[in-house]
Parts: structure tokens; C-alpha cells; sequence
């Protein structure tokens, strides 16, 4: 499946012609979901060698090991301390847009929906194109019955998809 098409991010067959994006919550999570995947798969190794409590004790200024430890710690379970070393990323790195985004995300899956929305909201203005930033909101929105502001993003991610597949790739 290619996830950069367009007819990856259309609505499914249980949308209205009108607009009406209310079944669209269960498939912008599973798309997000398959996302969290890609990325896991690709962008955290790289923060391998940061991950352990060491490198954070002997680099505490070093926004990406705190990151590295809050992604480990969010995949335990742990979000309190999650949110804790996305805090202390912030506070080294204050332009930090992924660290807002998973400090979103943890706030998301505690519950705490105004804490997500304020959180995506920020990452996206601090870098507009930060993709898991974007279906993150379009789902949080869409949960919250916020259809319009929804499907702006949905059209933001429509967009840095097509973005994407225009450009050259390395071979």
C-alpha cells in the first residue's frame, strides 16, 4: 500500500457526499496508527544510541536523548514520565516541533484532549509540515466533532502527500 497517494487519504466508502466526516475518526486512526508504525520502524532506531538513562545523565542538555527516553517511555506505558522528558526536551530546545507533537500524543492518550489539541496546534505552527502532527489533529478533531477544522487538515495532508510523490527520489 502506498501511503503517499491521494486514494490513501480519501474518505472511505462510509462517508457521505456532503462532507459529513463522522465515520472518518475510525479510519484517520488506523491510517495514524500505520503511520506511528512506519515511523517507529524508520525514525527510532536512530534514537538508539540515545535511549538508555546514561546518555541522558551525562548529556542533560541533549534535546533528542530526551526525546529518545520520553519515546520509550511512551511505549511502556508510562506517560507521566513521558511527558516529563518532552518537557525537559522543550525546555533545552523550546523549537522543538516533535517533541510538542509527542507530548501531544501522550496528552491524547491520557485523555487530556484540550492539552493535545493546544500541543499539535503549536507543532504544526512551528513547522507546518510535520505530517504525524497533522493526521494527529485531523483525528483529535474529528473526535471532537470538529469536522471543518478537520478536513482543512485533511487537505493539508492531501497536499504533503502529493508534495511527496512529485518529488525525485534517490536511487
Amino acid at each position: 500500500m502506498d501511503i503517499a497517494s491521494n486514494s490513501f487519504w480519501q474518505r472511505d466508502n462510509r462517508s457521505n457526499t456532503n462532507g459529513n466526516y463522522t465515520n472518518l475518526a475510525p479510519v484517520i486512526m488506523t491510517k495514524m496508527a500505520l503511520l506511528q508504525l512506519i515511523l517507529g520502524i524508520f525514525c527510532i532506531p536512530t534514537y538508539m544510541a540515545g535511549c538508555s538513562k546514561a546518555p541522558v545523565q551525562e548529556r542533560p542538555e541533549d534535546a533528542a536523548a530526551l526525546v529518545s527516553r520520553g519515546l520509550l517511555r511512551a511505549e511502556q506505558g508510562d506517560e507521566r514520565a513521558a511527558i516529563a522528558d518532552y518537557n525537559d526536551a522543550l525546555r533545552v530546545q523550546p523549537a522543538n516541533a516533535e517533541a510538542l507533537y509527542l507530548r501531544g500524543a501522550a496528552h491524547d492518550r491520557q485523555g487530556d484532549r484540550a492539552s493535545a489539541l493546544a500541543d499539535y496546534n503549536e507543532a504544526l505552527r512551528r513547522n507546518p509540515n510535520l505530517l504525524p502532527a497533522l493526521v494527529a489533529r485531523a483525528a483529535l478533531l474529528t473526535a471532537m466533532g470538529k469536522r471543518f477544522a478537520a478536513a482543512a487538515d485533511e487537505a493539508a495532508i492531501r497536499r504533503l502527500a502529493a508534495d511527496d510523490q512529485q518529488r525525485p527520489r534517490a536511487q
